[in-house]
C-alpha cells in the first residue's frame, strides 16, 4: 500500500505565499518532538487522571513495541475503536509511530457495518473497546488479531519509531456512505499534517491552550483536529467520553478549559442550559459538522460567545474557516485555511479544493478515485470534487448552499 508524496503545488502556492509543514513533514515526526520538550508538562486527562507528554511518548512507544512483537509492520492497517480514552489516544499513536495504517471505526457499528470495513480494508489486527466486538471481529475474520487493550499484547521492541515518510499513508476514514457504500479514503502522514498545521496557525492555537474534547475519537472533528491538533501544539486536552453539558461546563471550569469542539445539537442543548454563560471564559468555541443555525449564532454571540465553524471532509481534514481575528459571520463558514486552495466550478458552483490536507485517493478503488478529481488545465495539479455546492462573497468568504453529487465525506 502506498501513496505519493504531496505535490510540490500543494506546498508553494500560486500567489507567492508558501504554507511549510513542521519537520520532518509527517504527524508522528513532528509529535514526537513536540512533546520531547518539557516531558514533564501535563498532556491529556481523563477518568484515571493526567498523564504527562512524557509518560505519553513512552507509552505509545511501549504500545508500538507489542505490536510489532505480534507481527504488525509498517503499511498494515489497523482497526481503533473504543471511549474517548488516554488509553484509546495512546493506540492511535503508537500505530501512525509504527508505520501502521489507523483505521478509526464508530463504536456503535454492528455486525453489517463492521462487516462492510473488515471484508474492504483486510486489517491485519483491530485494538477496540467495546462489549461484544472482541468475540464478533474474529467471526468476521478468523485470522484478525484482536486485543480489547494493549496490555493483552506481549511485549516487543519496535524496530523503529516515527521513520514514516510524508507520503506514507497512516489512516484509512471510511465516509458516511449516504450514496452508497462506504469509501476508505487513504490520508497519508503529510495529510494528516497539514489538516492539523492549518487549523493550529489559523486558530492561534498555542501550548497554552486546553481544550475540553468531548467529541469521538472515530471522526474527523474530534479525532483528526481536536486530538491531532493538541499534540501538534503542544497543549493539553481533558477528554470526556460523550456528551453531558453539566460534565463539560464542570470540566472546562475545573481544568481551566480555553477551547471547546463541538456539533450544533451540543450548542443547542448549552444554549438551553442555566450555566450557558460559563462558556465566555474560553477563548474559542468551534462549531462543525453540521451548519450552526443563525439563530443560535447569535443567541451565543449576545452571550459573549462567538461561535467559529468551519468546514472540512474526510477526505481533506479542513478546508475552510471563520477568521479567529474578525467577525464571525453566521450563514459562513468563513475564509480557506492556510495551505487550502479553493474555487467553484463556473457551471454548478461545486466547491473544489487542492492542498497538502488533501487525500491521496480511495482504497482500491481507482475509478471512484479519478471521478473525484478534475484535471486544472492551466496545470498545478488537479482538484477535488468535494460534492457540495458554495458560494463566495466579494470579500472571499464561503457559504455552503448545498450538497451536489456527494462525496459522502462532510465532517
Amino acid at each position: 500500500m502506498h501513496a505519493p508524496d504531496p505535490p510540490s503545488w500543494a506546498i508553494h502556492l500560486p500567489d507567492g505565499e508558501t504554507f511549510a509543514l513542521p519537520e520532518p513533514g509527517t504527524l508522528a515526526g513532528a509529535w514526537a518532538a513536540r512533546l520531547s520538550e518539557d516531558p514533564g508538562r501535563p498532556l491529556l486527562h481523563d477518568e484515571a487522571g493526567w498523564t504527562t507528554r512524557g509518560a505519553f511518548l513512552e507509552r505509545t512507544g511501549t504500545v508500538a513495541g507489542r505490536l510489532a512483537a505480534a507481527g504488525l509492520v509498517a503499511g498494515d492497517r489497523v482497526l481503533v475503536s473504543g471511549p474517548s480514552t488516554v488509553d484509546l489516544a495512546v493506540a492511535h499513536v503508537a500505530c501512525l509511530r509504527l508505520g501502521l495504517v489507523v483505521v478509526p471505526v464508530n463504536g456503535a457499528y454492528r455486525r453489517d457495518e463492521l462487516a462492510h470495513i473488515v471484508g474492504d480494508c483486510r486489517p491485519a489486527a483491530a485494538l477496540v473497546d467495546h462489549e461484544g466486538w472482541a468475540e464478533l471481529l474474529p467471526d468476521l475474520s478468523p485470522d484478525l488479531l484482536v486485543a480489547t487493550t494493549a496490555v493483552d499484547l506481549p511485549d516487543g521492541q519496535a524496530p523503529g519509531l516515527d521513520a514514516a515518510a510524508p507520503g506514507d499513508p497512516a489512516l484509512l476514514g471510511y465516509t458516511s456512505g449516504t450514496t452508497g457504500a462506504p469509501k476508505g479514503a487513504v490520508l497519508t502522514q503529510a495529510n494528516l499534517l497539514a489538516g492539523a498545521e492549518s487549523v493550529r496557525q489559523a486558530w492561534r492555537w498555542t501550548d497554552g491552550d486546553r481544550l475540553l474534547l468531548c467529541l469521538p475519537l472515530f471522526h474527523m472533528h474530534g479525532l483528526g483536529v481536536g486530538l491531532h491538533g493538541t499534540l501538534l501544539a503542544g497543549a493539553s486536552a481533558v477528554l470526556q467520553a460523550g456528551f453531558a453539558p453539566d460534565r463539560v461546563l464542570d470540566g472546562i471550569g475545573h481544568h481551566a478549559c480555553s477551547m471547546f469542539f463541538g456539533v450544533p445539537t451540543m450548542y443547542h442543548r448549552l444554549a438551553d442550559h442555566d450555566r450557558t454563560t460559563e462558556l465566555a471564559r474560553l477563548r474559542l468555541c468551534v462549531s462543525g459538522s453540521a451548519p450552526l443555525s443563525p439563530a443560535l449564532h447569535e443567541r451565543f454571540a449576545a452571550l459573549g460567545v462567538p461561535v467559529l465553524e468551519r468546514y472540512g471532509m474526510t477526505e481533506t481534514v479542513m478546508l475552510v474557516s471563520n477568521p479567529f481575528d474578525g467577525e464571525r459571520r453566521a450563514g459562513s463558514v468563513g475564509y480557506p485555511l492556510p495551505g487550502v486552495e479553493l474555487r467553484l466550478d463556473p457551471d454548478t458552483a461545486e466547491i473544489r479544493v487542492r492542498g497538502p490536507n488533501v487525500f491521496a485517493g480511495y482504497w482500491e478503488r481507482p475509478h471512484a478515485t479519478e471521478a473525484a478529481f478534475v484535471t486544472d488545465p492551466d496545470g498545478g495539479g488537479p482538484w477535488f470534487r468535494t460534492g457540495d455546492l458554495g458560494s463566495v462573497d466579494p470579500d472571499g468568504r464561503v457559504a455552503i448552499t448545498g450538497p451536489g453529487q456527494g462525496r459522502n465525506g462532510s465532517t
